[in-house]
Formats: C-alpha cells, sequence, structure tokens
C-alpha cells in the first residue's frame, strides 16, 4: 500500500560510509506512522555488473566476501563512481580481470532489494578478445578463471553459483540470445 506522505532523511543515520548510506525515512499512512531504513549506495550512483564473453567463455572472479565468510565465484563487479555507467563498467573489468572490451552491450538495471536499497546495478555484457593487461588489475579479486558457457549453466542450476547479480546478468544475456548454446 502506498503511503499517504513520506519524509525522507537528509542526512544519513548511521556512521557515513563512503559506500554506503543508511537514512531513517518517517512513513505516514492515514492515523499511523512508522519509520523504515533505506539503503543509499554510492552516492545513488547505479553499481555496475560485468559478463565478460569471449567465444564460449565467460570470465569469473573468485572473492573471499567477508559478510558471507566464503569465498564465491561471480562476475566482475563494483560500485558506481562516475555519471557513465559503461565507463564504471570498464573500470571495474580492468581492475578485476585485467580485460578490456571490444564491444559493450547494455543489459538493462536490475534492482538488489526493493523493499530497501534505494539503487540499482546497471548490467553489461563485454566482448572481449582474452588478452588480459595483469598491470591493470588491483587486487582486489583472488583470483580469475574462463568458464566454458555450460559450466555456469551447471553451477546456476546445481546452486553452485548463488550471486543475484551474477544470476540476473547471465539470465538477461540468455533470454536476449546472446550466449553460445553449447
Amino acid at each position: 500500500m502506498r503511503p499517504d506522505h513520506v519524509i525522507r532523511a537528509t542526512e544519513p543515520a548511521f556512521a557515513h560510509d563512503p559506500w554506503l548510506q543508511v537514512y531513517l525515512d518517517d512513513i505516514v499512512s492515514g492515523e499511523s506512522s512508522s519509520q523504515r531504513l533505506r539503503l543509499v549506495e554510492s552516492g545513488g550512483v547505479p553499481g555496475v555488473v560485468v559478463l565478460p564473453l569471449w567465444g564460449e567463455h565467460i570470465g569469473m572472479v573468485r572473492q573471499y566476501r567477508i559478510v558471507l565468510d566464503d569465498d564465491v565465484w561471480e562476475l566482475p563487479r563494483g560500485f558506481g563512481e562516475t555519471p557513465d555507467p559503461e565507463t564504471d563498467a570498464a573500470r571495474e573489468l580492468g581492475e578485476e580481470t585485467g580485460l578490456s572490451a571490444d564491444t559493450w552491450v547494455p543489459l538493462g538495471t536490475v534492482v538488489p532489494n526493493s523493499g530497501l536499497s534505494a539503487g540499482g546495478v546497471r548490467l553489461f555484457l563485454a566482448r572481449v578478445n582474452g588478452h588480459r593487461n595483469l598491470d591493470a588489475m588491483d587486487g582486489e579479486v583472488d583470483r580469475f578463471e574462463w568458464w566454458p558457457v555450460s559450466r555456469l549453466r551447471e553451477a546456476i542450476a546445481t546452486d553452485e553459483i548463488r550471486d543475484g547479480f551474477t544470476l540476473a546478468a547471465f539470465l538477461r544475456a540468455e533470454l536476449r540470445g546472446l550466449l553460445p548454446t553449447k
């Protein structure tokens, strides 16, 4: 149900972090009122996810995710830092894989948690030539591998891949017929 009135907080409710702000908004609906948390990542600049495609292979990165206390395989991704999501996607692709794209294909936007998070994340397919510039990498990822598209399909089906951004980008590319069918 749409509230009668929302008073958006203008200052973060908790300690300021450069990548995540937490606001406490007042919500009025009829005679009742409540407060709701609203998360804003990267100052409201959309994040990016990149599906690097080289022939019949997808570039996957493995990172330790502290909030999960686990190493996970996922697509390269990061916070938005500029008004141009393709620029942010190119930066993240280079930093995490050492790759650069010959062609960018926008795959749309995903909203990771519409009940809590105010932002979206832009999805891209990057057609790459497979040559890596290791000097461009920032050391953020633990490992990089080329996975056959069939391996990623299987890893998704068997719950090995649980990252929502990876699932969303793969699904969008698959449904648009941009991935090899093997």
